[in-house]
């Protein structure tokens, strides 16, 4: 029996760097709301917000702690730099406005053999969101 070997993972096969979709500033702003024609801030809520584009992400409390998905993949491009692990290949996907960050690095030199043609190789996957669930902030 002849069997085809099929990679699952090589729609991450190439490498996106600066300038894919998850580079954008994000920045925590003031949250307003409108009472007879005039606006008052909302007490420990917060806006995430994109500052290219002004669009609101999320609503977060005030204890919300942003953390821009190019900081993340920044940091995680460091970590993985120093090591001998040969070319790491990522993808970077976004949804829901761009509020929801993926990103999977894929390590082909640790690809080891586990059953005559089949090989499992270790991958990487991050997560980040501005978009989080939340409870409307009261009117009091």
């Amino acid at each position: 029996m002849n069997r085809t070997t099929v990679d699952l993972a090589s729609y991450i096969n190439r490498t996106v760097e600066r300038g894919h979709q998850a580079d954008f500033p994000v920045a925590l702003m003031p949250l307003f709301r409108s009472v007879d024609g005039s606006f008052h801030e909302v007490s420990h809520w917060l806006a995430a917000v994109r500052e290219d584009t002004s669009d609101t992400l999320a609503v977060v409390s005030d204890r919300y702690t942003l953390v821009p998905h190019d900081r993340i993949l920044d940091l995680v491009q460091e970590a993985v730099a120093p090591l001998d692990v040969g070319p790491v290949p990522r993808n970077i996907y976004v949804k829901r406005y761009r509020a929801r960050m993926r990103a999977v690095s894929k390590f082909p030199v640790l690809a080891r053999s586990v059953f005559r043609n089949d090989d499992i190789c270790a991958c990487l996957k991050i997560q980040n969101t501005h978009n989080t669930h939340y409870k409307s902030p009261s009117r009091s």
